[in-house]
């Protein structure tokens, strides 16, 4: 497992001799992840929360041989009517038809249970922000990913109805993980581990 922080560690420049958790590097972005999913040839993986599919992409194009589930209930919510729903899905059904991809139409906590404990090499949590959701997100979506594998997420960061920090630290926290890193260089970060 060391050569697997070794990598992250050369892809974000980060240096491992720090105390402060998490780490962060000097460098890097989500779309570095996604280049560090493919450099370590990861080829399962799931994106949870889609919306249009413009991530989803960015994975499968970094790994041309990734098989990616892609999980989002594209259904209307206070922010999206139905029409931009639909127009949403369809996005994402046209962006993903070139990828073994597959759309997986429901809520997180019902389509994790079709997925079978360590079968990912990565999970990549973008749904709900409340904390809530959140820590149940990252308790059903672990025991998913292999270990050797990555759990991780987007939105890092702090605001008004966001409780990613929390959620990610208080897991963190609660389960010794360490180290566990974020990137630097995105305007709404990302948080991983290694399982």
């Amino acid at each position: 497992m060391r050569h697997i922080h070794e990598a992250i560690w050369t892809k974000f420049n980060i240096d491992p001799r720090t105390d402060n958790l998490p780490f962060v590097g000097t460098i890097g972005t989500r779309d570095d992840l996604a280049q560090l999913f493919a450099e370590l040839g990861y080829k399962k993986g799931a994106e949870v929360g889609v919306r249009e599919g413009i991530y989803s992409e960015i994975l499968c194009k970094a790994n041309p041989d990734l098989e990616l589930f892609c999980i989002d209930p594209w259904e209307p919510t206070f922010k999206y009517t139905p029409r931009k729903t639909r127009r949403l899905y369809q996005e994402t059904v046209d962006r993903m038809a070139p990828f073994n991809a597959t759309l997986m139409k429901g809520y997180s906590l019902e389509v994790v249970k079709n997925i079978p404990d360590k079968s990912l090499d990565f999970v990549y949590i973008d749904a709900l922000h409340e904390f809530d959701p959140v820590i149940q997100d990252i308790i059903h979506w672990v025991p998913k990913v292999v270990p050797g594998g990555i759990v991780a997420g987007h939105d890092f960061c702090h605001f008004r109805t966001g409780g990613v920090v929390f959620a990610v630290e208080a897991y963190t926290r609660a389960h010794n993980i360490n180290p566990w890193y974020v990137t630097r260089h995105d305007k709404e970060p990302s948080w991983f581990w290694v399982r």
